[in-house]
């Protein structure tokens, strides 16, 4: 939504959500998984090359490898 209340219509959602899911997929496997679930789009989406959202993860200090770890350790119990 905009600030108008009216939905935004011009993002290209298959230019968005296609690298974002491939990249998804790649960390599915480096975990050793055969599915793609929320942990896998979270990983996908801390590893974002996207400027703005880059920026907004960097000063909350989420890190790719930091996101990781976390996920391996929820999934090891």
């Amino acid at each position: 939504m905009v600030k108008t209340g009216e939905p935004y219509k011009y993002w290209d959602f298959d230019a968005l959500l296609e690298p974002l899911l491939t990249q998804a997929e790649r960390e599915s496997l480096e975990l050793g998984h055969n599915y793609v679930g929320s942990e896998h789009l979270v990983l996908a989406i801390a590893r974002t090359d996207d400027p703005p959202l880059s920026t907004l993860l960097q000063q909350h200090s989420i890190s790719h490898s930091r996101t990781k770890q976390a996920v391996v350790d929820l999934l090891q119990g």
